[in-house]
């Protein structure tokens, strides 16, 4: 969140610099506002000012992006990124150097952020700095969180969600959920937003299939809790009876504080 305000800042500060059209030193860099920005034809035979087209184009770039997200996820550099996140000190007992694993995260979300700028600019024929408006960030800011953070399913709900609502749905009392009354109503129930509520389904319904199979799935059964309605997991064939009669009993246990030493004596 700190880093977010501050990115923020940047965004203002950035688009008042060099998008108010003052400063004629940048028209190498920046298009002037006031022409319009014609699409191009891709590989000669897509021709992009066909709105249709156009959305194919961006829907495949998604599905690109998606892909190497989610390969990115599993490669060395997503667990380095997901460590540093999770838990500084253990990652850097790993030998992760935080700085190097942050500014690689930096990099790769200002990549992402950068070529759907460059989408939008030639879908709004336009360079404008209106959509930089620390508004629209925090709205995006409040999507991402809404859907789940760190799950891009979940992002995508929340921007269907939004959407939605948005442009479908009339009632002021129901587009109210878009604000940020509905975003804390969200994750008072859900904190880890809607994509919470598709993965807890999705393993709620794999954890039935398995007991119901006597399927063993370690990933589904290390977050069962204890009160939940789930009959005991399945216990595999070759699993050792909890009736068996080998035990361990300690019979002597001598200890000392100097050097912590401690001597026991087991028999079986």
């Amino acid at each position: 969140p700190f880093l977010a305000v501050a990115t923020f800042a940047l965004a203002l500060a950035g688009s008042s610099f060099f998008l108010n059209g003052e400063f004629a030193a940048f028209d190498w860099y920046v298009p002037d506002p006031a022409e319009r920005i014609l699409r191009p034809t891709l590989f000669g035979k897509f021709d992009l000012e066909s709105e249709w087209t156009y959305y194919y184009v961006s829907l495949a770039i998604l599905a690109v992006v998606l892909i190497s997200i989610r390969s990115l996820r599993a490669s060395r550099t997503g667990r380095v990124l997901v460590a540093a996140r999770d838990n500084e000190r253990a990652a850097q007992g790993y030998g992760v150097n935080l700085i190097r694993a942050r500014l690689t995260g930096f990099a790769l979300s200002g990549f992402y952020a950068a070529l759907a700028g460059g989408l939008f600019a030639y879908h709004q024929h336009a360079m404008l700095g209106s959509p930089l408006q620390p508004a629209e960030s925090i709205t995006l800011f409040s999507i991402v969180v809404f859907g789940g953070l760190g799950s891009t399913t979940g992002v995508l709900i929340g921007v269907a969600w939004f959407q939605f609502l948005t442009y479908f749905v009339g009632s002021p009392e129901v587009r109210l959920l878009t604000t940020g009354f509905g975003l804390l109503l969200v994750l008072l129930f859900f904190p880890g937003g809607l994509g919470q509520v598709v993965y807890g389904t999705r393993d709620k319904i794999l954890r039935r299939v398995a007991t119901k199979r006597g399927i063993v799935v370690p990933s589904l059964l290390a977050d069962l809790r204890v009160d939940d309605d789930a009959s005991d997991p399945p216990v595999p064939p070759d699993a050792p009876s909890s009736a068996d009669p080998t035990t361990i009993e300690v019979i002597e246990v001598e200890a000392e504080r100097g050097d912590a030493k401690i001597l026991a004596e087991a028999r079986s």
